[in-house]
């Protein structure tokens, strides 16, 4: 059996490719042949998440005819079962559908057209009132997107784009995301069923970090640790303000930051000019067999971000760390109401607030069991896969 997995870029840390890599790894230890088909990757990346080279790598341009004539040309060279993509689903579908070409293809939706900042193929949707219900509903879908002016090659653009999506996805076999919030948005958007796949943490992993040894993150009382990208979406602004405020309450809280992007100058500039830059560490990239002790040694882990889902969290409950979270980081839907954990709005009152209860948290009340593994994850797509796999043969 053979899986072409395709995704634009697998050249950084993140969730989307985290879920990619997992996909390759559960397929290959299941003796499944795979093809990633990317446009651009590190090969850093792969073996961090530890992804086979047994793996046939073909890279495209990025380019909408060159991705399509090159699915195109792996569909006919290969013997490919099914096709697993991740923001890849028009050009999938455009290689295969008008070809009268059936092969399976499922698209794991991380988020819809809303979870882009300022994006543009929103036009299409924004005069429906279920679209502003979506919007009112999730803070960041407003934060993040100022309305734009567009011209009309642009709106026309737009609508392509956005009629291409729709049809793409419901002519895909199945349609997987990571959170019910995002399945509300496909059915909304787009008239589309999908099945709730949650991305996780390994058992081994949980098991070979549970007794990690603890660092000193920072020479305060209290440590907060935040593990994210550097871009505005995940919000360390408003944690960095948070930490400034909880100071100037008396708490000697220190703030570690993991990560980074573009943003890491506006936030060293931030924390500067609130007088807390010695309080402040900005660790830069820390390497996965890392991050359990940076985990493990937190008194907080904060997520504040606006994040369609988000593994870093459950990776720090794993590691029985009190975590926070904003109400738009929607893993919030695995962990709302457990122990040791706190969701809140996303702004500095509710944080400054919450910080402190978490402080109070006995990590032993914490459950580890409650988060969603990767070999559940496996265990659903295997199940999705052999359905549409049986019923092809047939």
């Amino acid at each position: 059996m053979r899986a072409c997995i395709a995704i634009p870029s697998l050249s950084t840390h993140g969730g989307a490719e985290r879920v990619v890599c997992e996909q390759i790894q559960y397929l290959s230890s299941e003796g499944w042949g795979v093809t990633l088909l990317v446009a651009d990757y590190d090969q850093a990346i792969l073996d961090d998440y530890g992804v086979p080279h047994s793996v046939n790598i073909v890279v495209t341009s990025g380019g909408l005819i060159d991705d399509t004539l090159t699915v195109r040309k792996i569909l006919n060279e290969e013997d490919i079962d099914i096709i697993l993509t991740h923001s890849f689903t028009k050009r999938v579908y455009l290689a295969t559908r008008p070809f009268g070409d059936d092969t399976p293809y499922i698209p794991h939706v991380h988020g819809t057209v809303l979870w882009f900042v300022d994006e543009p193929d929103r036009l299409p949707h924004a005069n429906s009132r279920s679209y502003q219900e979506l919007i009112s509903s999730v803070p960041g879908h407003g934060e993040f997107y100022d309305e734009l002016s567009p011209s009309f090659q642009d709106t026309l653009h737009s609508y392509v784009n956005e009629w291409l999506e729709k049809r793409a996805l419901q002519s895909s076999s199945t349609v997987i995301t990571g959170s019910h919030q995002v399945q509300r948005e496909l059915e909304t958007l787009y008239t589309v069923d999908s099945l709730i796949a949650r991305p996780g943490v390994s058992k081994a992993w949980i098991s070979q970090y549970e007794e990690t040894e603890h660092l000193s993150l920072t020479n305060h009382d209290y440590t907060i640790l935040s593990v994210s990208r550097l871009d505005k979406r995940k919000r360390v602004s408003l944690l960095i303000k948070a930490v400034g405020s909880l100071r100037q309450d008396g708490y000697d809280v220190g703030l570690v930051v993991a990560g980074t992007g573009e943003r890491r100058e506006h936030l060293e500039n931030l924390s500067e000019k609130l007088g807390i830059r010695d309080s402040v560490i900005f660790a830069g990239f820390v390497p996965e067999t890392e991050l359990p002790s940076y985990y493990k040694s937190a008194d907080v882990f904060a997520c504040p971000g606006w994040m369609s889902y988000g593994i870093t969290p459950l990776e720090a409950y794993a590691m029985r760390t009190p975590v926070g979270v904003s109400s738009d980081a929607f893993v919030n839907e695995v962990l709302t109401g457990k122990p040791g954990v706190e969701v809140v709005q996303p702004n500095i009152d509710e944080w400054v607030e919450m910080i402190p209860k978490l402080l109070k948290i006995d990590p032993t009340s914490i459950d580890p069991s409650i988060v969603p593994t990767w070999e559940q994850y496996g265990l659903e797509l295997h199940k999705i896969i052999n359905r549409l796999v049986v019923d092809k043969s047939r």
